[in-house]
Order: structure tokens, then sequence, then C-alpha cells
């Protein structure tokens, strides 16, 4: 006797069979260049990313939720430049602070603690307004703290200066 398929399933094979051939000719959505640099999934500087995302952008091919991700996107790239360019500023500033106390090794300054972090505790001269690593004498010292310090140590390629506890 010979094996009969429930009418359900053989519609289900019927549709598949169907099916099949239009979802193998139709074209898959590659994506552009600019969308994986707008994306992140190229390596572009911020730079290339924000013109990237600008572009989709304004081509009008994108609605709702992937013209959010697009802008959303491009507000990324837009902080990692603005944080590029925050870091170039705070190490130059550094640099120019180091060079200007290059030449004061010895001297006596008076000191403010004025954060501490894993890295360390910090202290900011007044006479030349400057900050530095309490490299010496760190022990006890709190946010807020006065006391005269020492400049023992200057790393301009780094923009670095210690001071010690005098």
């Amino acid at each position: 006797m010979p094996h009969k398929s429930p009418p359900c399933r053989l519609a289900a094979w019927a549709a598949l069979a169907l099916a099949l051939p239009l979802a193998l000719a139709a074209p898959a959505h590659a994506q552009s260049a600019d969308e994986r640099r707008c994306t992140g999934q190229w390596r572009a500087t911020p730079d290339e990313r924000i013109t990237a995302c600008t572009v989709l952008i304004e081509s009008g091919r994108y609605q709702g939720a992937n013209l959010a991700i697009l802008h959303h996107d491009r507000g990324l790239a837009m902080r990692a430049k603005g944080d590029a360019a925050r870091k170039v500023e705070r190490d130059m500033s550094k640099r120019l602070a180091a060079s200007a106390m290059q030449n004061r090794i010895g001297a006596i300054f008076d000191a403010v603690v004025t954060g501490a972090s894993p890295k360390g505790t910090f202290v900011g001269v007044q006479q030349p307004r400057v900050e530095g690593l309490l490299a010496q004498g760190q022990q006890g010292a709190d946010v807020g703290d006065k006391f005269r310090v020492k400049l023992i140590r200057v790393d301009v390629q780094r923009g670095f200066i210690d001071f010690a506890r005098v």
C-alpha cells in the first residue's frame, strides 16, 4: 500500500518548491563602500565615516530605523573626532607646560592636590600654572590639601612633570 502524505504537508512542499527559485533569483543587497565606512565595518578615520554617513543620509534612500542608524553612526564618528582633537590638545598643553618647567628642576612651589587616581596623586602649582604627578610623598594627601613641593623631573616629549612633597 503506497504511503500518502497529509494534504497540509503536500501544500507546504508545493509552496517551498515555488518560493525557492524566487528567493534564489532575488538579488541580495550588497553594502556599498559608504555603508561599510559609515557603520565602521571598514577601518576609516572619523572624517571619512562622517562623510560617508552624510552622503547616505542625504541620498534619500533610507527611512525609519535605517535612517536613524545612519544618524547614530555619524554621531559616534563626530564624537570620536572630538575626543581625538581634545586628546591632541591636552597632550600639546602638557608638553608646553613641561617645556616651561624643564629649567626649574629643584625649585620649590606652593601646590594643591588636584586629583587622585590609580595612576597617582596630582598637584597643581599656581605660579606658573602647571599640574604634575606627586611622585614622592603622596601618602595621606587628599584632594584640596595644600603643601610645598619640589620639581624633581620633567619629560617634555611625554609631557610629564613630577614633584616631591617637601
